[in-house]
């Protein structure tokens, strides 16, 4: 019994050992016998995208043809724009010289007023102080320049004498 039982635990394992070799086949992949990515097909779709874009796309125009609406430069250079004032009004065209150190905005266009014997007026927005020295300068010209120094601009009605300073937006 003893060798049947041998017997029989050999062929079992000569089974065994049968079915778990393989047949000389090659296993089918799981992805199948095909490429996963056809690489021939996507340059002849991508080259047919692209013809459709080149068809679809925008279109060139002659430049031969000269076009109206071009582009204008604009420059971005602050260019003052200094008061004229004509030569008959002879207080606005005097050379002077000031020293104003730590005065108030609106206490320096009354004493530049004073000098040329002409009203301003200054608004209510127009604050600080002001430091300057200036020597041998006409009067227009060192009005500007301090009222550049602000950034402020000035109304000149010279016919009635009255200037108004104030800030460029009002």
């Amino acid at each position: 019994m003893n060798r049947y039982f041998k017997i029989l635990i050999t062929l079992s394992f000569i089974v065994l050992l049968q079915s778990c070799a393989t047949t000389g086949k090659n296993p089918k992949s799981v992805h199948g016998d095909k490429p996963l990515i056809d690489t021939a097909k996507i340059i002849v779709e991508g080259r047919e995208d692209m013809d459709k874009k080149i068809i679809d796309g925008p279109k060139p125009y002659d430049t031969s043809i000269p076009r109206e609406d071009k582009r204008k430069t604009i420059t971005t250079e602050n260019v003052k724009n200094y008061v004229y004032i004509s030569d008959e009004y002879t207080n606005l065209k005097q050379m002077i010289d000031i020293n104003f150190q730590g005065l108030d905005f609106k206490y320096v266009m009354s004493l530049m007023a004073d000098i040329a014997d002409i009203n301003i007026l200054v608004g209510d927005e127009v604050s600080g102080t002001v430091n300057a020295k200036i020597d041998n300068v006409g009067w227009d010209v060192a009005f500007q320049t301090l009222l550049d120094m602000k950034t402020l601009v000035a109304d000149v009605d010279t016919n009635n004498g009255i200037i108004r300073v104030h800030t460029p937006e009002n």
